[in-house]
């Protein structure tokens, strides 16, 4: 397992989470992975590797990229919110509070 601490950007108006590189395949999310976003309580959501998956990680090569945006995927995440993101095989944990 491996924690991050994170600030949710902003990008065209809208609150983002650009997950990249080492941790992300570290975790199982290589490009091409399907997966699902659920919320868990507000200010958690959690991002499961899922063969049926709705959304696919891009990127190429080693270099996967989650790129997170807009009130539907952040739900109660603002931008300039701190947030601690844990990687774990096959799902990866976005919680508001972080030490950032």
């Amino acid at each position: 397992m491996e924690t991050q601490n994170y600030t949710v950007r902003q990008n065209r108006g809208a609150a983002r989470v650009w997950l990249e590189g080492a941790r992300v395949a570290r975790a199982g999310f290589t490009p091409g992975v399907l997966f699902y976003i659920a919320s868990s309580g507000p200010g958690h959501m959690f991002i499961e590797a899922h063969p049926e998956g709705p959304r696919k990680v891009s990127g190429k090569g080693h270099r996967p990229i989650i790129d997170l945006a807009g009130r539907s995927v952040m739900g109660e995440l603002k931008t300039g919110d701190p947030v601690t993101v844990t990687y774990k095989p096959g799902r990866i944990t976005i919680k508001r509070g972080g030490d950032v």
